[in-house]
C-alpha cells in the first residue's frame, strides 16, 4: 500500500480534526515498521488543505520511495507559550518520560518536536539512577539534525517556547482508520477498552513476542532499550524460567503451536545450561538452577521452577517432570530453618552468600511448594509451607504488599482455610489500594497481586465463618482499583502507533515497555504483563480457549524481524 493511499484513508479524519480544533499546526509520521518513523510538519496558517499537502509533500520527499504500511497524523489542539527555563523545570517535574508535551522551540512552529518523538530519541531522560525527568541536550541536537537538517537552536532562559498537546487518527495497510487519545496515560495511543477481546489480543501479541525471543538453542534475546536498539548484555537464570512459565500459561488459552515449541526450547536450555545436581549433607541429591553470570543459587529460581513444571505437568506431560520436582523441592527444604524462615542465596559449594536478598523470594518458593503438594500431596510440602506463613506471621510480611505472597496465601488457603491466613491476605494489599490506583508507572505485579487477592475474596464470598474478615474489604474500592490498573497496564503495550518512533518497531511491536526505565522492553518485564492480564481475563470469566490472531498487534513484518 503506497504513501498516497495511506493518507487518502486518513485524509478526511485528519482535516475533519483540524477544522474542530483550530490547529496551529500538523504532523504526518510514516514507518514500515521495519525502520524509525519519519515525521514532517506544516504550520496550518492557511488552509487546512493546504497544511495538508504541504506536509504529505514533506514526507513523501523524505521517505524517498519506501512504501510505509502505518501513517499517522497528529493535529494540535492545545499550546502554552513559556521560557525555556520554565519549559525544563516542566520536564524537570515528572518522573523521567512522564513528560506528556511537545515542544516547539521558538513560536513560528519552525522547530516542533512531538512527544512521541521526543521519547522515540530518549530527549526526556538523561539515564543513570535519576528518577525525574531532564531535557539531554545531546540527544535533543541529533534528532533535531534528523528532522530538521539543523541543530538545536541556542536558547536562553527568558526565551519562548511553545509546549503543546495533539490528538490525533492512523492507519495500517489492511486496517481501519484509529483516532488517538489526546490526554491521559494512554494519549497518543488508539482508543481502546480492557475488554475482553483486547485482554486476550494483547496477551496473546506479548506471549508470541516471548517466543519469538527464545532462540533456537532456548536463550532468550534477554532485552533492550528501544530508543537506539541498544540489548541488554546480562541474562538472569531466574527470568528465564519466568518468563517460560508465562509462555505456558498463555499457551493455557491459545493453544498455538509456536508458543509450546518455545517453551520446550527453553526447557531443554534450563536442564542443559543452568539446572545443577547437588549432593545435600544428609546424602540427598538436590537440584539447584545457577545464575551463568554470577554462580548463584536462588531460592526463587527453584520457587519459580515448581511453578513452571508443575504447569508443565497438569497441561502436557503428567510424569516427565515429577521426579526432578521433588529434587527441586529438597533444594528449597534445605534452604529453610527449622523457624521457618528461608536463606535465600547460596553459592555452589552450598555456603550461604545471602541471607536475605529479596522479599520476591519467599512467595515464590511458598508458591512452588504448594503447587507441587497439589500434585503429589506429598505432607512435607504443606508442612514447610505453615512454617514459612509462621515466620510470615511473626515478622508482618504482608506489610512488604508483595504479589507473590498474595499468591502463595491464596494457595495455602486452599488446603488450611484458616482465618489467620485469610487475614494476611487482606492484610497484604488493603492499606495498598490508594497506591494500586494511583501509582502512575505501569507496574504489572501490582495487577497480579490483585488478581491473586481476588481468588482470595471470592473463596471467602463462600465462606461464611469469615463474614466478619470480609467486612473490612472495601468491595467497591478493590474493584475499581483492580480494573483501573488493567487498563493502565494497556498503556504500556507497544502498539504500532508507539513502536513506530523508536530505531527498530519490528523488534517491540506486540511486546510491553517500561516507560521509566527508557522504554525498556525485556522478557521480565513481558512475562508480568501477560501473566497478570490473562489472570484478568480469566477473572472476566468470559474467555474460551482457542487460537488467535493477533495481526493488527503485531504486523507479520514486524514478527518476521524479532528475534
Amino acid at each position: 500500500m503506497s504513501l498516497s493511499q495511506l493518507a487518502e484513508s486518513l485524509r478526511e479524519t485528519a482535516l475533519a480534526g483540524i477544522r474542530e480544533a483550530s490547529s496551529p499546526c500538523l504532523f504526518l509520521s510514516a514507518s514500515d515498521l521495519h525502520s524509525r518513523a519519519v515525521t514532517r510538519h506544516a504550520p496550518c496558517s492557511g488552509s487546512c488543505e493546504e497544511a495538508w499537502s504541504a506536509a504529505l509533500a514533506l514526507l513523501e520527499e523524505a521517505l524517498g520511495g519506501k512504501e510505509p504500511v502505518i501513517l499517522r497524523a497528529d493535529w494540535v489542539v492545545h499550546q502554552e507559550r513559556v521560557s525555556w527555563a520554565r519549559a525544563q523545570k516542566a520536564v524537570r517535574a515528572e518522573r523521567r518520560n512522564y513528560f506528556r508535551w511537545g515542544i516547539s522551540f521558538g513560536e513560528d512552529w519552525s522547530q516542533p518536536l512531538t512527544e512521541q518523538e521526543l521519547n522515540g530519541h530518549a530527549v526526556l531522560y538523561s539515564g543513570g539512577d535519576d528518577p525525574k525527568g531532564r531535557f539531554h541536550e545531546k540527544n535533543a541536537e541529533a534528532l533535531c539534525r534528523r528532522r530538521f537538517g539543523r541543530g538545536l537552536p541556542s536558547l536562553r532562559p527568558e526565551d519562548g517556547v511553545l509546549l503543546f498537546t495533539v490528538k490525533g487518527a492512523f492507519c495500517e495497510k489492511g486496517g481501519p482508520v484509529r483516532l488517538l487519545r489526546e490526554r491521559g496515560f494512554g494519549a497518543g495511543l488508539r482508543e481502546h477498552e480492557a475488554d475482553a477481546s483486547t485482554l486476550r489480543a494483547c496477551i496473546a501479541s506479548g506471549a508470541s513476542w516471548l517466543a519469538r525471543n527464545c532462540g533456537a538453542d532456548g536463550r532468550f534475546h534477554y532485552g533492550s532499550f528501544p530508543c537506539f536498539g541498544r540489548d541488554i548484555p546480562t541474562y538472569n537464570t531466574l527470568r528465564h524460567i519466568s518468563s517460560t512459565w508465562a509462555m505456558l500459561d498463555a499457551w493455557r488459552l491459545s493453544r498455538e503451536k509456536a508458543l509450546l515449541e518455545a517453551v520446550e526450547r527453553s526447557l531443554a536450555c534450563l536442564l542443559r545450561d543452568f539446572a545443577r545436581t547437588v549432593r545435600l549433607p544428609g546424602g540427598e541429591e538436590a537440584v539447584f538452577f545457577e545464575d551463568i553470570e554470577s554462580g548463584e543459587l536462588k531460592l526463587g529460581s527453584s520457587g519459580v521452577a515448581l511453578l513452571l513444571f508443575s504447569a508443565y505437568t497438569k497441561l502436557v506431560h503428567p510424569l516427565r517432570y515429577v521426579p526432578l520436582m521433588k529434587a527441586v523441592a529438597r533444594g528449597i527444604l534445605h534452604m529453610q530453618s527449622g523457624e521457618g524462615g528461608f536463606v535465600h542465596v547460596l553459592n555452589r559449594d552450598l555456603s550461604v552468600k545471602d541471607p536475605f536478598r529479596i522479599v520476591y523470594y519467599d512467595g515464590e518458593a511458598v508458591f512452588g511448594l504448594l503447587r507441587l503438594y497439589d500434585l503429589t500431596r506429598d505432607a512435607a510440602y504443606l508442612e514447610a509451607a505453615e512454617r514459612a506463613f509462621g515466620h510470615f506471621l511473626r515478622k508482618d510480611y504482608w506489610k512488604n504488599h508483595d504479589h507473590w505472597l498474595s499468591y502463595s496465601v491464596n494457595e495455602l488457603t486452599r488446603w488450611k482455610p484458616e482465618a489467620r491466613y485469610f487475614e494476611f491476605g487482606i492484610r497484604n494489599f488493603e492499606g495498598y489500594l490508594p497506591f494500586v490506583l494511583k501509582r502512575e508507572t505501569a507496574y504489572p505485579t501490582l495487577l497480579e497481586l490483585m488478581m491473586a487477592a481476588d481468588l482470595l475474596l471470592r473463596r471467602m464470598d463462600a465462606m461464611p465463618e469469615m463474614s466478619g474478615l470480609l467486612a473490612r474489604v472495601d468491595r467497591a474500592a478493590f474493584d475499581e482499583a483492580l480494573e483501573h490498573r488493567a487498563a493502565h497496564l494497556l498503556n504500556s503495550f507497544f502498539w504500532p502507533e508507539t513502536a513506530m518512533f523508536f530505531k527498530e518497531p519490528g523488534r517491540i511491536a506486540g511486546s510491553f515497555f517500561t516507560r521509566h526505565h527508557a522504554f525498556r522492553t525485556r522478557i521480565d518485564d513481558v512475562e508480568h504483563f501477560v501473566s497478570g492480564l490473562l489472570a484478568c481475563l480469566e477473572h472476566r470469566r468470559g474467555w474460551t480457549p482457542n487460537r488467535l490472531s493477533v495481526r493488527l498487534l503485531t504486523p507479520a513484518k514486524a514478527a518476521k524481524q524479532g528475534r
